[in-house]
């Protein structure tokens, strides 16, 4: 996978300055929103690189993330929508492919739900969202640290596994305390979407999503199990499911060059 094209970042302000929200940014092409997940966020992704070789890549990070500002104005998905619409606007973008991972998937398809009209095609890896029979993901906050790596990854020995936790514990002590003030505010701003449980309504909305949708799944998911995916699929009008073997919670970090050509693949069909 090219690696040529390098993200920028920037701040950008949304709604007169009550949002401050840092934005990485790639690529030329049709737009492409890209929703992360609750881990901290690192500015260089290989995946979001080889998305920007065919799309304009837009990755914010949402307020309590990063350097994002104003999560204090954010207390449910209805906000996180309206929120993502004047993001919208300030970038001047009508309409955009979304693609969300885990708490941005659910972000994601909220979007989706209530303002179909700014979504070209969903692309939904892993998402949070719904708490049904069958569909019903562990406790993330209730999660020991040891037992974590083993949900994450198909292999928590591999090299991308331990960059990962290396990222997250740097061993320099001021970097260490970095991490854990940015870990800290990840955790705190996702307890509002997922403490006790991450059902927050989507499944009274989800039906309203018009756009094609994927449904992007690891076969070694243990943060948000297989059988999720079912439910999404079938809640879904327009959906269809691809699980990839070889990964786990993390597909775009495990097998970055598959995910690329899935995601890459359904879009431009």
């Amino acid at each position: 996978m090219s690696t040529t094209r390098q993200l920028s970042v920037r701040k950008v302000s949304v709604r007169q300055g009550r949002f401050n929200v840092e934005l990485r940014e790639a690529g030329d092409g049709p737009a492409l929103l890209y929703l992360h997940d609750m881990a901290p966020q690192r500015v260089e992704e290989p995946f979001l690189r080889g998305l920007a070789e065919r799309f304009h890549v837009y990755a914010p990070l949402h307020p309590g993330f990063g350097a994002s500002s104003g999560t204090e104005l954010i207390d449910d998905p209805i906000d996180t929508v309206v929120f993502l619409n004047d993001l919208l606007d300030e970038l001047q973008v009508e309409r955009a492919h979304v693609v969300g991972h885990e708490l941005g998937g659910m972000f994601a398809a909220e979007f989706a739900a209530l303002s179909p009209h700014r979504v070209d095609r969903l692309v939904l890896v892993a998402p949070y969202g719904l708490w049904l029979e069958g569909c019903q993901p562990p406790d993330r906050f209730a999660t020991p640290v040891r037992t974590l790596p083993h949900l994450l990854w198909h292999d928590p020995e591999s090299a991308v596994a331990q960059e990962y936790a290396a990222h997250d514990r740097p061993e320099d002590p001021l970097e260490r305390q970095e991490a854990t003030i940015q870990r800290n505010r990840a955790l705190s701003t996702g307890s509002k979407f997922l403490w006790p449980f991450p059902d927050r309504g989507l499944i009274k909305r989800i039906h309203r999503i018009q756009a094609r949708t994927l449904l992007l799944w690891g076969e070694d998911d243990g943060v948000i199990p297989p059988s999720c995916a079912t439910a999404f699929e079938a809640a879904i009008p327009q959906a269809r499911l691809v699980t990839m073997p070889g990964a786990g919670h993390l597909p775009q970090l495990e097998r970055p060059t598959e995910f690329v050509e899935a995601v890459t693949g359904f879009l431009a069909d």
